[in-house]
């Protein structure tokens, strides 16, 4: 490092130190003019040695409280300034919680939102869920229709057709009919596909009346490749049958 550039930094760290302590310095040259000042005032020139000595105390005195006054003055204002240090720290840490305590808040009422929106979600797509479910099930659903039907001497019949998907453990409920017999017609398929039929067998079960004028009622029961159970409602007078829609057994 050449002679310069060490001049140059002992410049640098004087200023500095002003920079930091010029208040201090400040105080230092003021207490140091009000002495000054106080001596011309208090002490004159002209005082001589001839004088009291109880008056040289006194003057001596009245002139060295004057630095103890206003080191008391610059200590209360350090003070002062310390505690508005104080005071002003204290408003910070009170403007930041208070700062904390409404991004906690805002925190909470987010979260609440989202908990919201996610039980929304959770209860949508449980409804979704069910949807798709029923939706399955249409899916699978067998849906057998009357399809024809004839008549021979000793019977009658007529044809179911399924157009649907395949129906499982296909059989009769709850006949009733005073005049005619109802069976499905043998041997009975363990399944019927889709476009399968299945024939139902119509006998007389009185030998003078035919089966023409036979009334009936039933109930076609079968499951889907999944095993759920329906039913559909037969309702009919000789050959010619209505058929209602499947509803699902509960």
């Amino acid at each position: 490092m050449t002679e310069w550039k060490r001049v140059r930094l002992k410049m640098k760290q004087f200023f500095d130190y002003i920079k930091r302590k010029w208040k201090f310095l400040l105080t230092v040259l003021v207490v140091l003019v009000l002495y000054a000042w106080t001596c011309w005032t208090f002490i004159p020139f002209d005082i001589t040695l001839r004088a009291p000595l109880a008056d040289w105390i006194q003057a001596s005195l009245a002139v060295l409280e004057i630095p103890v006054v206003l080191y008391g003055l610059l200590k209360l204002f350090a003070k002062n300034e310390e505690l508005q240090v104080q005071i002003d720290a204290l408003k910070d840490i009170a403007k930041h919680q208070q700062v904390l305590t409404q991004t906690v808040q805002d925190s909470n009422i987010l979260l609440r939102q989202q908990l919201e929106v996610e039980a929304k979600a959770f209860k949508d797509d449980e409804q979704h869920k069910k949807v798709l479910v029923k939706q399955r099930r249409m899916d699978k659903r067998p849906f057998f229709k009357w399809n024809s039907g004839s008549r021979s001497a000793d019977h009658a019949e007529f044809e179911l057709k399924n157009y649907g998907k395949t129906a499982e453990r296909i059989e009769l409920q709850d006949v009733e009919s005073d005049i005619v017999e109802v069976r499905i017609m043998p041997p009975i398929p363990p399944s019927v596909m889709e476009l399968g039929i299945i024939k139902i067998d119509l006998r007389s079960k009185i030998a003078s009346q035919g089966t023409r004028e036979g009334t009936y009622k039933l109930k076609l029961v079968f499951k889907d490749e999944e095993g759920n159970e329906y039913y559909q409602a037969i309702e009919g007078k000789g050959t010619q049958a209505r058929v209602g829609k499947p509803t699902e057994m509960t």
